[in-house]
């Protein structure tokens, strides 16, 4: 429970840092996650810890900003997964960052391409690399002009699916979010959606984009989406997690039982029971709807007549969606659960 505490929970930085000295070895490298509240020589102690793994995840938390523990790591024989992060996330010096352009991997040449701290000038001789996704990499320099981008042979289709680019998923500068909005680089107008601090007319310009996931991670992740934009990047959407979409706060509830409580695609007559106005007749009908996607949905609706409700429960389409009602009577609850053997 300890070990699971420290890995997996939500607390102040300042208990896992706590952990420096802890018996255990997993506490002890668990601290290393927040290295930057240790001290030097917590932080001595911890880079030459008697265990191995211990001492490995101190190196790797210090090998950002200190280019030795970068090349000691590297030295030492890291499996694939650490090895990417030391080369996507430690500080280079330029023969280290040599080195790692001229291995046979082609996901260390596209992590170091990443690396905003390796030195440009070794980045830049990837533009050529016989590997699409280091190209693709060396593309989302944040040095880099419009031009020197277009210049690199890449592609990015609508199917692709990239992580956000860090420096940009970070930016706090609007003019540089602004520049990443504008680009014609697909993946950084996509990073720029991500973004926590895009401004408005970023917001309103992806909005209109032609790039789909563009368009899909800007109502995901911005608040001030216009609600139509998110109405139609949901009826348009493909991913399991479309019905996020329908939490958003702009998403336009109101009227949608008169837009589409009579529409021919089921997707849409489903949604006229999010309508917080929709009336019982409308519900009525949709409750009796042939798809079931339809009828579910009116199902677990509070404003469902009594009469219809109950009948709801007893329908194998719409009885998951009926017995999770908020207005069903808390004595048919007792009924469902007694008839069960559930001990009250």
């Amino acid at each position: 429970m300890r070990r699971d505490a420290a890995f997996y929970g939500n607390f102040d930085d300042r208990l896992i840092a706590g952990l420096c000295d802890h018996e255990d070895a997993f506490m002890r490298g668990a601290s290393c996650g927040s290295w930057s509240l240790l001290s030097e020589s917590e932080r001595e102690r911890l880079l030459h810890d008697p265990d191995d793994d211990v001492r490995q995840r101190a190196r790797i938390a210090a090998c950002g900003a200190d280019a030795f523990w970068t090349g000691v790591l590297l030295e030492s024989g890291l499996d694939a997964s650490p090895r990417r992060y030391v080369i996507r996330y430690g500080a280079m010096t330029a023969a280290l960052a040599e080195q790692v352009a001229a291995g046979d991997e082609a996901s260390d040449r596209q992590a170091l391409a990443l690396n905003t701290r390796a030195p440009l000038d070794v980045v830049r001789k990837l533009a050529d690399d016989p590997e699409h996704s280091v190209r693709l990499a060396v593309s989302v320099r944040p040095e880099f002009t419009e031009a020197e981008r277009a210049a690199i042979d890449f592609t990015v289709d609508p199917s692709d699916r990239l992580d956000p680019v860090e420096w940009v998923r970070t930016c706090e500068d609007a003019d540089v979010l602004r520049d990443c909005a504008r680009s014609s680089h697909t993946w950084l107008r996509r990073s720029a959606a991500f973004a926590e601090h895009l401004p408005a007319d970023a917001v309103e310009l992806l909005s209109h984009d032609d790039d789909y996931a563009v368009r899909l991670l800007l109502c995901e992740r911005q608040p001030t989406v216009d609600g139509e934009v998110v109405l139609e990047t949901y009826l348009n959407c493909q991913v399991i997690t479309k019905s996020l979409l329908l939490s958003h706060r702009n998403f336009p509830k109101a009227g949608l039982a008169e837009r589409f409580a009579d529409d021919p695609d089921r997707v849409k007559r489903a949604l006229a029971v999010l309508d917080p106005d929709v009336d019982e007749d409308v519900l009525a009908r949709l409750l009796a709807d042939d798809e079931s996607t339809v009828s579910s949905a009116a199902a677990g609706h509070p404003a469902l007549p009594p009469d219809l409700l109950l009948r709801a429960c007893d329908e194998p389409a719409t009885e998951t969606s009926a017995l999770r009602n908020p207005s069903l009577p808390a004595d048919v609850m007792h009924e469902r659960l007694d008839a069960l053997g559930v001990p009250r």
